[in-house]
Formats: C-alpha cells, sequence, structure tokens
C-alpha cells in the first residue's frame, strides 16, 4: 500500500463518530486554523467553530461543500462527511433526478483535493449557481 493510502488508514482508524469533531479532526491534522479555514472555504469562522463544536446539528449543504473543499480533502473523507451529515443521499439521485445543481457540486466534490474556493466559485457562477461567499 503506498503512504497516501497508509495515512488514509490511519486517518480513518482515528475519526469520530460526529460530524464536528470530524472537521475538526481533518483540520488540526492539515495544521489548519479555524480562521485559515474560513479564508479558504470563505465560510464565517463562527460558523466553523460551531459546526466543530456541534451547535449545528444540520449545517447548510453548501457549507459543508466549502468546508470540504477549504481543507482539499480527498474524495473518500468528502463521502465520511457527507454521511455523517446526512447529505450522502443528496448526491446520488443527482443523475438519476436530472438535478443540475447537485450534478456540478458533486463534480466539484471529486475535484476538493484540487480545487480553490476560487475556482469552485468559477465553476458555480459558470453553471448559473449561486458562488460561495462568506455563508453565514
Amino acid at each position: 500500500m503506498n503512504k497516501e493510502y497508509e495515512e488514509m488508514k490511519s486517518v480513518f482508524a482515528k475519526l469520530p463518530k460526529d460530524l464536528g469533531s470530524t472537521i475538526k479532526l481533518h483540520r488540526e491534522r492539515l495544521g489548519i486554523r479555524q480562521e485559515r479555514l474560513s479564508e479558504l472555504s470563505k465560510i464565517n469562522q463562527n460558523t466553523i467553530s460551531r459546526i466543530e463544536r456541534g451547535n449545528v446539528k444540520e449545517p447548510k449543504f453548501e457549507t459543508l461543500v466549502a468546508i470540504m473543499v477549504g481543507l482539499r480533502l480527498h474524495y473518500s473523507y468528502v463521502e465520511d462527511i457527507l454521511g455523517k451529515s446526512g447529505y450522502m443521499s443528496v448526491l446520488y439521485p443527482a443523475y438519476i433526478t436530472n438535478n443540475e445543481k447537485y450534478i456540478v457540486y458533486k463534480d466539484i466534490l471529486l475535484q476538493a483535493q484540487r480545487l480553490t474556493i476560487d475556482e469552485c466559485n468559477a465553476i458555480l457562477t459558470g453553471n448559473g449557481i449561486e458562488p460561495f461567499i462568506d455563508i453565514k
């Protein structure tokens, strides 16, 4: 097994069961402070803090997407977070229901490890979808 997958295996073994703690673990393992994640994701720092503490039980889908892009998470981690948030079922029917918005979001999430938030905003606005801008 290569180094990347060994690391992923180790991270998955440590992942908490709840959404907020999972996001916090990823942020901390990547050495990113909440202030920096706020800049990278365009999400208000207070919102990030409240999600990590578990004070936001059902964050907006768009907020989670922006956070995952800000963290540049591998899609395996994205799936874990979507599962914990209850949004995994939103993405998979997107292709079946032909929901363009969620097709675009799924494409972004598949590339979350490589895209910046500004590149995501360009994809979103190019498809007529509201960009990530200081989502509260």
